[in-house]
């Protein structure tokens, strides 16, 4: 059920009206001295690098040194072209040089402008009346063009640093987290627990002897859920024992042991706002040991009785200090496999997850406005919301799909590919190859060409603001592609929309996507227009386009694996077990 804002929001966005806040001088000096800081930081970050001229170039540096030159008043419009360079996949504008300059120049630019705008406080007052409508008129009528327009001007006040507190309170009522995930501790321990089994020789040197011998350890790693209200802790807990037969020799005497182990140790991966980390390792050991033997190679029987006499005086005197050196060393020895082995798991884990979600979100300017995992005894949760600031997340909560112990879930909203796609390939222009390589990722035959030229295909330019839009409903994908412009053969072609249909099938641990009917194409002019009659130019278009769609549009989109075993040794061996498409949410269970 969608969440409703509170009876009193939209004369609370009105009343806010009095706590406008002029831009002083002084701000607009910070402003400028926030970029000269970033400029620099971000100089000093490509100083060693072999390329920084060649970045420093694409970057439009000139531009910007330009710009903010003594005696100019820097143009917004040329700032913000420059800010657009930041905003890009390539590797590395993640990192805080390329963000904290990107931040400041859209900071600076909105600064000049309010400083340059005698109605500024005029233009304020209008958007807090428009976003006061918007938001009655949504409270009876919950349209996507309402919530677009909410977005809008939470977007504009957020941008002006101006009624902050209604912003925060607009969004609590409009926007929530359009990606959640729990994970139950019994599927968490399905999946990370492993059994231990060694052995392997044993070299030492303790209180002067040398140890050799033999050593298998037995035992096994689980997970068990930390609970943390401020961050989602998994502490992964080894309990082994290890028996080992040992020699040691000293000088002419050998000494022999069978030594008992028990050990323990834990080590804790840590999820919040900050990615995933690890703790240091900590764990025990103790030791049991037992004589077994001692003699020596001596030849001589008087000289030898003397020898082994002594001998059994220091051993009995000095065993249980070696017993606490081996225990020491047992630990120091656990910490270490635990640090590297998790380590290097979490590592690779965290790669993965910064490589195709986070970073990207951050490089096109759209990192989570909200994240928030927590463990409990029994279950980890994660939720984010995936939207820039004039975006909005779900409209309502996930519907509920059980709360199976044995089963993970996967929420995904509609709006987080939408929001996302906004930032990352909106007002682009793709030929028909490009855009059937996105849709058909996975699909053996998404490439057929029919054998025809493609010169003939259609390239499209896809809408500045909405490019795509995704409904789920009834067990199957609604994807509609929002074509602002197409070409063929040098000839432009009016505004076209382009709706597939996919249903979604769950089989073996396989997702199939199918497609269903024909793909639909009319122009966006036939939702505000009671005629739905193309122009000859629109059906010259929607011929071209479905003849092209037929020949590269995948039929059937098979995704059957959650991780590459052959580039991941520790993949997570997780079943997809049933999909669930409701309500413009994306449900994945898994088992």
């Amino acid at each position: 059920m969608a969440m409703r804002p509170a009876v009193d929001l939209p004369q609370r966005i009105r009343n806010a009206k009095a706590g406008y806040q002029p831009l002083d001088a002084e701000q607009l000096a910070l402003a400028r001295q926030e970029v000269e800081r970033a400029m620099g930081a971000l100089e000093r970050a490509l100083h060693e690098h072999p390329k920084a001229q060649q970045w420093k170039q694409f970057l439009l540096w000139d531009v910007l040194e330009g710009e903010l030159a003594a005696g100019r008043e820097p143009d917004p419009a040329r700032l913000r072209n420059v800010r657009q360079q930041f905003v890009t996949d390539h590797p590395g504008f993640e990192l805080a040089p390329f963000t904290d300059l990107r931040a400041a120049l859209g900071e600076y630019a909105v600064a000049l402008e309010d400083a340059a705008n005698p109605n500024a406080r005029h233009d304020f007052e209008t958007h807090l009346d428009a976003l006061a409508a918007a938001v009655e008129a949504c409270r009876t009528e919950p349209r996507q063009s309402l919530r677009a327009e909410i977005a809008r001007h939470l977007g504009w006040l957020q941008q002006h640093r101006q009624a902050s507190d209604v912003v925060d309170a607009t969004r609590q009522a409009f926007s929530h987290p359009n990606v959640l995930a729990r994970l139950p501790q019994p599927v968490a321990a399905r999946w990370l627990s492993e059994e231990i089994k060694s052995s392997g020789p044993v070299r030492d040197v303790v209180l002067g002897s040398q140890i050799r011998g033999t050593e298998q350890t037995v035992g096994a790693v689980a997970p068990v859920l930390v609970p943390d209200e401020r961050r989602a802790v998994v502490q992964m807990e080894l309990t082994a024992t290890s028996r080992a037969r040992t020699v040691g020799v000293n000088g002419p005497v050998r000494v022999y042991q069978n030594n008992d182990v028990t050990l323990q140790g834990r080590k804790q991966i840590v999820l919040d706002r900050d990615g995933i980390r690890t703790l240091p390792a900590q764990s025990t050991a103790n030791v049991a040991s037992q004589l077994t033997g001692i003699d020596t190679v001596l030849q001589r029987p008087l000289v030898e009785c003397l020898v082994l006499r002594q001998a059994c005086r220091r051993v009995n005197r000095q065993q249980d200090q070696a017993d606490c050196i081996a225990e020491g060393r047992q630990r120091q020895r656990l910490n270490e496999q635990l640090d590297r082995d998790v380590d290097a798991r979490i590592a690779e884990a965290s790669a993965r997850l910064n490589d195709k979600f986070f970073h990207p979100l951050t490089r096109y300017d759209i990192p989570p406005r909200s994240f928030r995992a927590e463990t409990s005894h029994t279950e980890l949760h994660v939720s984010l919301e995936v939207a820039a600031a004039d975006q909005l997340g779900a409209a309502d909560e996930p519907p509920v799909v059980g709360n199976d112990p044995d089963t993970a879930l996967i929420h995904v909203h509609a709006s987080a590919i939408e929001n996302y796609a906004a930032a990352t390939v909106a007002g682009k222009t793709y030929t028909a190859q490009q855009l059937s390589d996105m849709l058909g990722n996975y699909a053996g035959n998404a490439n057929r060409s029919n054998g025809r030229d493609a010169v003939d295909d259609v390239s499209v330019t896809l809408d500045y603001e909405k490019p795509i839009t995704l409904r789920s409903e009834s067990g199957s994908l609604v994807l509609t592609v929002h074509g602002r412009r197409y070409i063929s053969r040098k000839r432009a072609y009016p505004p076209m929309n382009i709706t597939v249909r996919y249903r979604l099938a769950v089989s073996d641990g396989t997702v199939r996507m199918t497609l269903e009917g024909d793909p639909e194409i009319v122009p966006p002019r036939f939702a505000d227009s009671e005629t739905k009659r193309l122009s000859g130019r629109e059906a010259t278009l929607r011929r071209m386009l479905l003849a092209q769609l037929d020949r590269q549009l995948p039929k059937t989109i098979a995704l059957n694996q959650l991780a590459d075993p052959a580039r991941n040794t520790a993949a997570v061996s997780a079943t997809i077990a049933k999909l669930v498409a409701e309500n413009n949410w994306l449900t994945v269970v898994f088992r």
